[in-house]
């Protein structure tokens, strides 16, 4: 690990390439808020009806606080841009560094294309048939989603001096539309609607394969992120207690924020309808009825749903175009891409590298596979890239250089044993999807296509970098 000159150092230079610190405490909550609380996993966690909230308080145990711990650490020990991939480097090594963050990198792309299809199936709830959308036309769905490439790309663009603006917009946004969801069953008991609201309610979960898939998905899926603002350390003001605050003030709004919603979708939307892409929108539509005050709440939503969206798209591409620009600046990229904006203090090169590949992404996933299928698909492949990058995150306080292991607290390092565990469950349980597809066999076989390519690629670049003259 980075002795503290050393680090100082490295926060030089980050500085010397042109970032500015945009970023402070309040930001980051909701910025925090933002990435992690995706709105599709309180549908997923709805599928095993009242057993939800105990799947949810085992993910917070054994996976989001450990997370939340190793993050607090490191980012304070660290406050470094690039994040885990600083992080990794430092820990094993500028190879299996490079490597890191090539999977994180690859997971930003493929989440950034699951976004797009979310993004299309909630502007169907919003224009409820108008104009023939549909969310199984593969050309709609394509075309909300390189609407989404092209703002997040314009946003990203222009810098974090814009960009925190639309991320604290969509992280507000995105909890009152979670309040509103959360009351939705008290509306829908005084107007008489059938509701089975039983928040304190606990049902133990049956003990099956598809529970604990279940559970895996709650854990690393929904709860995974914390790390992923450490990215944008060097644009972070006093990045090692900023970073380290945000993750705590934002810890128990988000446990909150998904248990509630949870109790609101298992009350209103029946079992055999749950929409696993857009919970949300499916059941404001059910609590709040067929009315015009119903209609104008759930259009108003709709558009915080879809803003959130939007922001999120940004906040993801922020990241994702960094990596590129701090490997760069290792010398384990072109040099063009760490090039930045002098006028925006953003990395441009990087962005148009990103915007390209999350447009053929997107078109090639959908051959052949219909909206739920290849929104699992890209999930799926997502999580096995991000999960490939979380064992290298929780192995850092148990496998890496002794130096870091020391200045590790040991609590830290117990908790990550738990969290290295289901990250391990988590990535195996992706290849099985949790939707009806053709074949499980050819989706997990598509799945591990696709990380399988990506990380050829990423060794090719590798190999053909190191000879290469310096």
């Amino acid at each position: 690990m980075e002795s503290e000159a050393q680090v100082a150092a490295s926060t030089e230079s980050d500085a010397a390439h042109g970032l500015r610190r945009e970023l402070g405490v309040g930001s980051l909550v909701l910025t925090q808020i933002l990435y992690i609380v995706g709105a599709s996993w309180i549908g997923v966690a709805a599928t095993v009806g009242q057993a939800h909230a105990v799947l949810w308080v085992a993910a917070v145990l054994l996976f989001f606080l450990p997370l939340a711990m190793l993050v607090a650490q490191l980012a304070r020990l660290m406050p470094l841009e690039g994040g885990l991939y600083r992080w990794s480097e430092a820990a094993f090594g500028p190879a299996l560094g490079y490597f890191v963050a090539w999977n994180l990198w690859c997971f930003t792309v493929a989440v950034l294309a699951v976004i797009g299809v979310s993004l299309a199936s909630v502007l169907s709830y919003a224009l409820d048939g108008y104009g023939g959308f549909s969310v199984e036309n593969p050309w709609h769905v394509r075309t909300a989603s390189f609407a989404a490439i092209a703002i997040g790309a314009l946003v990203v663009s222009l810098g974090l001096r814009l960009g925190k603006w639309v991320h604290n917009l969509g992280g507000a946004v995105h909890v009152l539309s979670f309040v509103v969801l959360i009351v939705v069953p008290f509306v829908a008991v005084t107007h008489g609607r059938p509701v089975q609201y039983r928040p304190l309610e606990v049902a133990m979960p049956a003990a099956t394969l598809f529970t604990l898939n279940i559970f895996s998905k709650l854990a690393m899926g929904a709860f995974s992120g914390f790390e992923y603002i450490a990215i944008m350390a060097g644009e972070c003001r006093d990045p090692a207690r900023t970073i380290v605050r945000s993750v705590w003030i934002s810890t128990p709004i988000i446990i909150a924020m998904f248990i509630l919603g949870t109790c609101s979708v298992v009350a209103i939307v029946p079992h055999d309808q749950l929409d696993l892409i857009a919970p949300l929108p499916q059941t404001l539509r059910l609590g709040l009825g067929d009315t015009s005050a119903g209609h104008a709440v759930v259009g108003a939503v709709l558009m915080m749903v879809i803003l959130r969206q939007v922001a999120n798209i940004c906040v993801t591409f922020a990241g994702s175009v960094r990596l590129p620009m701090v490997a760069a600046w290792q010398g384990q990229a072109p040099g063009w891409l760490g090039s930045v904006s002098r006028r925006f203090g953003s990395p441009l090169h990087s962005a148009i590298l990103v915007s390209a590949l999350v447009a053929v992404l997107t078109v090639v996933t959908q051959f052949g596979a219909r909206s739920q299928e290849a929104f699992q698909l890209l999930d799926s492949s997502a999580t096995v890239l991000y999960g490939i990058a979380y064992v290298a995150l929780f192995a850092i306080p148990l496998f890496g250089r002794r130096e870091v292991r020391d200045r590790i607290a040991l609590p830290v390092r117990f908790a990550a044993v738990s969290g290295l565990l289901v990250t391990v469950l988590s990535v195996v349980l992706s290849l099985v999807p949790i939707v009806h597809v053709a074949s499980d066999v050819a989706f997990a076989a598509r799945v591990l296509a696709v990380v399988v390519v990506f990380n050829v690629i990423g060794l090719a670049i590798f190999l053909v970098g190191r000879r290469l003259p310096g």
